[in-house]
């Protein structure tokens, strides 16, 4: 199944895509819908009869203060509209501060014309999103791995002392003793006892 991320703006609506192994992100499209919102649900309506998609990414505008901004909450409604519309998908928030200076950077350093940036910045601000969610599951995935391997550890660490410790309290049993003793003494006779002084 492949994520779906989305750039969401007054505008302008960038969308990116994952493969299949959701390894990579991929810049879908931008979406103009001049703040109709059943404009961008009618094309992922479409998208969604196109590929395989179970979760949407979408970027959460946040103030470097880490408080929501008003565009935030236009965000959530948004957020909401897509809650009822699809509610067998996952829905995920990234916090997309950054995104749209990163954007503007690879386009920079990629010498786009100008004239275009502002047809593919949102696009690129949607790659920006996924990517940061793609590695945020990588990362807990890792600490479930590492986590998961601890309480392994610890598991093995406990057999392994109730085993010591039953093995202790058969090496203090006064049987074991002599059981040492016939063994020691080649003594083999199953009716009879060695007699030693233990100590106890």
């Amino acid at each position: 199944m492949r994520k779906l991320g989305i750039d969401y703006g007054d505008s302008r609506v960038g969308l990116a895509i994952t493969d299949e192994l959701e390894i990579t992100a991929q810049g879908l499209e931008t979406i103009h819908h001049n703040g109709n919102d059943k404009l961008i649900l009618k094309r992922l309506d479409e998208i969604l009869s196109q590929y395989s998609i179970d979760t949407f990414v979408i970027g959460m505008p946040i103030n470097m203060n880490g408080t929501k901004t008003e565009r935030a909450e236009v965000t959530e409604k948004f957020i909401h509209k897509l809650k009822c519309k699809y509610p067998d998908k996952k829905i995920a928030t990234v916090d997309e501060r950054l995104t749209t200076v990163a954007a503007h950077k690879t386009m920079n350093y990629l010498e786009i014309n100008p004239k275009k940036k502002k047809s593919i910045v949102d696009t690129i601000s949607a790659v920006y999103i996924l990517e940061t969610f793609i590695n945020q599951q990588k990362t807990l995935n890792q600490y479930s791995k590492n986590y998961e391997d601890l309480t392994s550890q610890i598991e093995k660490q406990k057999e392994y002392n109730e085993q010591l410790s039953k093995k202790k309290q058969d090496i203090e049993s006064t049987d074991f003793i002599e059981d040492m003793a016939r063994e020691k003494l080649d003594m083999y006779l199953p009716n009879e006892k060695v007699y030693m002084d233990t100590g106890y």
